[in-house]
C-alpha cells in the first residue's frame, strides 16, 4: 500500500509539473526532459530518454539529459526497425519492448558498441502514440545491470508515456495555431485593399 501511494504522489508531481509547463508554453524539449529528470529523481539508478519519430522512420532526440552526448549524437537520424534496439524496435512494431540484457540481445546487436562504455546493460521501451496510434517517439529506461523491470517500473512508464504523448501533441497543436495566425497575419498585412 506504501508503495502504491507513494507511486501515485510522485506521478501526481510530475503531472503537475508537466501540466505547468505546457501552460507555460515551455518548447517541447524542455518538457520531455523535465519528464525524463523527473523519472530518474524518483529512480536514480536509471536513465530516461525519449526520442522522436520523424515521418521517413527515423529517430532524433528529444530529450535524454543524463545519457552521453556522444550516443545521443549517434542516435540522431538511425531508421526504426525490426532490430534496432530497444527504441527502434518498440517504434517499428508499435508495441513495448523490454531488454533485459542489451549485451546478449539480437536486438541491440548493431548497437551495443554504441551503448556498451555506458555501462548501461537492459532497456525497456515504449512508443508514445497520438490518438490514431500513429508512433510519434518512444520513451526508453535504461539500466546499469541485467534485469526485468518491476511491476512499479512498468506502471510508471506508462504514466510517463501518456504524460509525453499529451505533452507532444500540445506541442503539435500549437505550432499548427501559429502557423495558421502567421498565415492569416500574413494575409491581411499584404492585402491590396483594406480589411
Amino acid at each position: 500500500i506504501l508503495t502504491d501511494i507513494t507511486l501515485t504522489k510522485m506521478q501526481e508531481v510530475l503531472q503537475t509539473h508537466v501540466l505547468e509547463g505546457m501552460v507555460n508554453e515551455l518548447p517541447l524539449h524542455e518538457l520531455m526532459a523535465l519528464v525524463c529528470r523527473e523519472v530518474e529523481r524518483i529512480a536514480p539508478e536509471v536513465t530516461a530518454t525519449i526520442l522522436a519519430v520523424d515521418a521517413q522512420g527515423r529517430v532524433h532526440p528529444l530529450a535524454a539529459p543524463s545519457l552521453p552526448a556522444d550516443i545521443s549524437n549517434a542516435l540522431d537520424g538511425l531508421a526504426i526497425g525490426p532490430t534496432a534496439g530497444s527504441c527502434g524496435t518498440a517504434a517499428f512494431r508499435n508495441e513495448p519492448v523490454v531488454v533485459t540484457d542489451m549485451a546478449t540481445d539480437p536486438l541491440w546487436a548493431d548497437y551495443w558498441e554504441l551503448f556498451a562504455p555506458s555501462g548501461m546493460r537492459a532497456c525497456w521501451s515504449s512508443p508514445i502514440c497520438d490518438a490514431r496510434r500513429r508512433v510519434l517517439g518512444t520513451f526508453a529506461i535504461y539500466r546499469r545491470s541485467p534485469g526485468v523491470p518491476s511491476a512499479e517500473e512498468l506502471e510508471h512508464q506508462t504514466f510517463s508515456v501518456q504524460l509525453a504523448a499529451t505533452a507532444i501533441m500540445q506541442s503539435d497543436t500549437n505550432e499548427q495555431l501559429r502557423r495558421s495566425e502567421q498565415r492569416l497575419r500574413s494575409i491581411f498585412e499584404t492585402a491590396p485593399i483594406g480589411i
